[in-house]
């Protein structure tokens, strides 16, 4: 496979794969090592994340994998996509945040952080506002769990 060029299935598939086998995890750090050489490439399979994570999330599947290399690579987005970029982790975010009831709660442990963490990396003013948004969405319910889930985030990054 020719870093370049890979497809976020095909980079999944190898990430799955190095998870499952110690002998495919050599191939999977090589691939990571040519890609940190293409910013442009890392660029493309961050959008390419970002929407699959999406449908992910859709269908009531963890984007986690996909958040945690969002996350790592946000910084090769270019400036002239990252209006898109922070719209996408946004939405994103804010998707999640309305699906937690239905989320466990050590998938909601990871998840929301690592995309508040991307978006805080990339627009710090960006990342307050949206926090105080949902914080203002959680305050109506004093028993709402997602108001601590919040906090944490908060104090955490």
């Amino acid at each position: 496979m020719e870093a370049e060029h890979v497809t976020l299935a095909e980079f999944v598939d190898a990430s799955n794969h190095a998870s499952c086998k110690g002998s495919d995890k050599t191939q999977f750090r090589r691939l990571l090592a040519q890609l940190e050489r293409l910013p442009k490439t890392r660029e493309r399979l961050v959008f390419e994340m970002l929407d699959a994570a999406w449908q992910w999330l859709e269908a009531k599947d963890d984007p986690l994998m996909l958040v945690v290399w969002v996350r790592a690579w946000s910084g090769a987005v270019e400036e002239v996509r990252l209006l898109d970029f922070l719209d996408k982790t946004e939405s994103l975010i804010i998707r999640y945040f309305e699906n937690l009831p239905q989320i466990s709660s050590s998938e909601a442990s990871l998840t929301l952080p690592t995309l508040f963490a991307a978006l805080l990396q990339r627009c710090p003013a960006r990342f307050h506002t949206v926090m105080e948004r949902l914080k203002c969405e959680t305050r109506l319910s004093v028993s709402d769990p997602r108001r601590q889930i919040l906090a944490d985030i908060e104090t955490s990054l």
